[in-house]
């Protein structure tokens, strides 16, 4: 039979080297948040022209492989003390989740 359209392409950068990394101009977007135990992010992650990005890690490392953000509620304060901040924080796993 004729041949099939075009695959997506994607970006894997667990295996993209440091200077390949430089040049890429990343976005994420969070595409959903549940608030349960334990909470979840959604996120995706492409290119600014639009090609996904896969191979990102969640760890604490200095490299642009990995990310990172801070989850926190608020939490209001008793018997005159100002409300405060507290992060939600847990370890990942090698999966990222």
């Amino acid at each position: 039979g004729p041949a099939g359209p075009p695959g997506v392409a994607v970006i894997d950068i667990g295996d993209s080297p440091a200077d390949a990394l430089a040049k890429l101009d990343v976005r994420s977007e969070i595409t959903g948040v549940t608030i349960a135990s334990p909470p979840v992010v959604d996120f995706t992650v492409m290119t600014a022209g639009g090609t996904p990005v896969t191979g990102i890690g969640a760890y604490w490392e200095d490299d642009d492989r990995f990310v990172r953000f801070t989850l926190t509620k608020l939490v209001p304060g008793e018997d005159g003390d100002p409300n405060g901040w507290v992060a939600y924080t847990r370890d990942t796993t090698n999966d990222g989740s």
